[in-house]
């Protein structure tokens, strides 16, 4: 019987999988520490509630500003 095995089970692993989780973690986290993050709409306005649920959930929009660490000129 065939079958469908994506390449991150079983021996098939990806070895670069590791590698790059920790890569996209260190760039995330310098972004974080570099810049602030915010959102001009009060925060109970927020949902996380699907704006389209189906075969695949997809978030509502929304807008977020993004200001260097530091920055005094907003």
């Amino acid at each position: 019987m065939k079958a469908f095995l994506p390449y991150s089970l079983g021996k098939r692993v990806c070895l670069g999988e590791g590698l790059a989780r920790a890569e996209l973690w260190l760039f995330f986290t310098s972004i974080l520490q570099a810049f602030s993050l915010e959102t001009p709409c009060p925060p109970g306005d927020l949902s996380l509630k699907p704006a389209i649920s189906g075969l695949f959930n997809i978030p509502p929009d929304f807008q977020l500003r993004v200001w260097p660490t530091g920055d005094q000129s907003r």
